[in-house]
């Protein structure tokens, strides 16, 4: 077998065989060869066409077994050379494609081929059995990779692996050249006998070199994807891409996507084709993401040291997406390496990070933890105090932290869990502590001023989720998601003045006002999904999830009190308000991506959505609908339909991401928000 590259225009072919074989015994008359007809092969029809036509056939060893039948058709002599292909491939599981000189065979897809044949002597009829090969694709740590390609060389179909790095491809019985590929890691070709359904894992190695360019076909090129509007970054993608002050971020990555505007400069905000930076869906492990920034919108709060994948939809949403209208951001953080422990430190000019990984059992659990703080604030109060009047203390600070934690545990091939918590912090303080006895003069009466200031504003996110991924059979993958999030903002100031007649040691004013506000979100539920492949031509994801949400926005605490030395009578006011409301939101979705043919691609699906508060309901459907035409291996065309509702409402009077905005649900008077697109 003679490994060779024919080469004709634009076009490259490669192939493992180039048909130019000795003469055989064949090679008479005419005469002769009509003689001959009923006991020659395809092969030595191939070589009367090579010898006399001058015709050339390309084709992969493979398919020996197929060209060494018998062939019984009519005698190809007088026929011409498309004529006399049909006749010769038309009962075989070989397409040909005609090149020139050169004839280029390869084996029909799965669909394309009969399931059942009758043999030569028209007696017995078999049918061609299929079976399902299944696993995980991961890195040499145990990583597993969303959106790796999994390429059957022998038949020409394949898929990719989903958010779990699992895989599952329907093919016929026999043997199979496989071949595993991600970006960043080297290819891996295996070849596989398929006789029954097969669970095969598999592991690739890291690959930074690169000699040469070499262009390969990716079955998540936006050419052969029937999605519209997704863009994927992976981890050295996002660290590749902008970086802020040394910083890597996934929100100013995605800004350069087009259509995305950023709002602000140097603002992490998004705004996808028009849309309103709260009609963005941000996901962290499938749980929602409700303040996404950090020192208003200058950094995300997304560490880009634990993030492993991100998948970015500003259009063609899919079904199993719902609840905002512009965009949706699905972040996936990393499991941790199972063999070898590893950690990772950076410094940059505002901020700091440390993570870690490893191994707990190995092979079967692994942790992954990743901390981010920013540091000004450690020069910022020193520098203040030191620089502030002799009788006053002035101390200013903000920081911002960020806290991710991962641990995973593999039961087997089967079934793996993983508890992933995130936990992010902005607080900003200014204390203004003076005293007027402490300068060098007082008041005509004596008396001298003591004032407290205070003023302390905390917001922040606190998600967990649990995740237990269960492979029922082959071609069905399911997960079931725990979520828990908290979202908060805490405003708090203090005033506390007091003015001192230090004769007699009493108070003669003294005012003291604190006010508090405060507006949280608690949401918990579950979510269930689904990943059925029937056979390469259907992908099917159906699933269901529930949340309950509680709003608290604007709780408001006020306290103020004024008085004074003996005589002077105390006036206190309090206030209090609270504001709740509690609502629960189901939905169920389904969706098919289904390949019609070699040119045309369909995915169709609807999400339907349930909203309850008040004791009122909102129901709506939502259809999905994509479509693409593959015109040719550099074109193809995609139309898109998609209609999306938002039933959370954020309130805000600035284009900046300030810890004063606050949600609220959808209300009898606030209906939801609808989108088409």
């Amino acid at each position: 077998m003679n490994k060779s590259t024919v080469m004709k225009g634009k076009e490259i072919i490669f192939a493992l065989s180039i048909l130019a074989l000795p003469a055989p015994t064949l090679a008479g008359t005419p005469k002769m060869m009509v003689e001959a007809q009923t006991s020659t092969t395809i092969r030595q029809q191939m070589d009367w066409l090579h010898r006399i036509r001058k015709i050339n056939f390309v084709y992969d060893s493979s398919l020996d077994g197929e060209l060494n039948i018998k062939y019984h058709g009519p005698d190809i002599q007088h026929l011409s050379v498309k004529k006399a292909l049909k006749v010769l491939f038309e009962k075989t599981h070989i397409l040909y494609n005609i090149n020139a000189n050169y004839v280029i065979l390869k084996r029909k897809p799965v669909q394309q081929i009969s399931t059942s044949y009758t043999n030569i002597n028209h007696k017995v009829q078999q049918v061609q059995r299929r079976h399902t090969l299944s696993g995980y694709v991961r890195d040499e740590s145990g990583e597993s990779l969303i959106n790796a390609t999994i390429y059957d060389l022998t038949d020409g179909i394949g898929t990719t692996t989903n958010e779990y790095g699992f895989f599952s491809l329907t093919l016929p019985e026999g043997e199979h050249q496989l071949r595993f590929s991600y970006v960043g890691y080297a290819d891996k070709v295996e070849k596989l006998n398929l006789s029954k359904d097969m669970h095969h894992n598999m592991a690739l190695r890291v690959d930074g070199k690169l000699p040469e360019v070499v262009v390969d076909g990716d079955l998540n090129s936006p050419l052969l994807t029937t999605q519209t509007g997704k863009r994927s970054f992976s981890n050295k993608d996002i660290k590749t891409e902008f970086a802020l002050m040394s910083s890597p971020d996934v929100v100013k990555t995605l800004q350069r996507v087009s259509g995305v505007a950023e709002g602000q400069e140097l603002a992490s905000g998004l705004y996808v084709h028009g849309g309103n930076g709260d009609e963005n869906l941000f996901l962290i492990d499938g749980t929602p993401l409700y303040n996404t920034n950090h020192a208003l919108g200058l950094f995300s709060s997304f560490n880009a040291d634990v993030v492993k994948n991100v998948d970015f939809y500003k259009s063609g949403f899919p079904a199993r997406y719902g609840g905002r209208l512009s965009s949706v951001v699905d972040v996936r953080t990393a499991d941790g390496n199972m063999n070898q422990f590893h950690g990772a430190y950076r410094i940059g000019l505002l901020d700091a990070s440390v993570q870690f990984e490893g191994p707990i059992q190995k092979g079967k659990t692994s942790y992954n933890i990743g901390m981010r703080r920013s540091w000004l604030d450690l020069l910022s109060r020193p520098l203040t105090k030191a620089f502030s009047d002799p009788d006053e203390k002035l101390s200013i600070g903000y920081y911002f932290m960020d806290l991710n934690a991962k641990v995973t545990h593999r039961f087997s091939d089967r079934s793996k869990i993983d508890l992933s918590l995130y936990h992010g912090k902005d607080s900003w303080d200014v204390t203004d502590d003076m005293d007027d006895s402490k300068g060098d003069w007082y008041h005509e009466d004596g008396s001298y001023n003591k004032e407290l200031t205070k003023t302390q504003l905390n917001w922040g996110n606190f998600n967990v989720a649990l995740n237990w991924n269960y492979l029922f059979s082959p071609k069905l993958f399911a997960n079931f998601t725990a979520v828990y999030s908290h979202n908060r903002s805490k405003l708090y100031s203090l005033d506390d003045d007091r003015e001192i007649y230090p004769q007699t040691k009493k108070e003669w004013v003294w005012s003291h006002l604190e006010h508090g506000y405060t507006s949280t979100i608690y949401d918990a539920g579950y979510r269930t999904a689904f990943d059925y492949r029937p056979n390469p031509r259907h992908h099917i994801r159906f699933g269901h999830d529930y949340t309950m949400h509680l709003f608290r926005p604007q709780t408001v605490m006020q306290l103020d009190y004024v008085g004074g030395g003996s005589g002077v009578e105390m006036d206190t006011i309090r206030v209090n308000s609270t504001n709740r409301h509690v609502s629960h939101e189901w939905s169920a979705y389904a969706e098919d991506e289904i390949y019609l043919s070699d040119k045309w691609s369909l995915d169709a699906g609807f999400h339907l959505g349930l909203f309850h508060v008040s004791n009122k309901n909102f129901f709506n459907i939502d259809p999905r609908f994509a479509l693409k035409y593959q015109w040719s291996h550099a074109v193809s065309l995609k139309a898109s339909f998609t209609q999306m509702t938002q039933y959370v409402h954020k309130i805000s009077n600035s284009y900046l991401d300030l810890p004063t905005d606050y949600w609220v649900p959808t209300t009898k008077d606030l209906k939801p928000m609808r989108s088409y697109q």
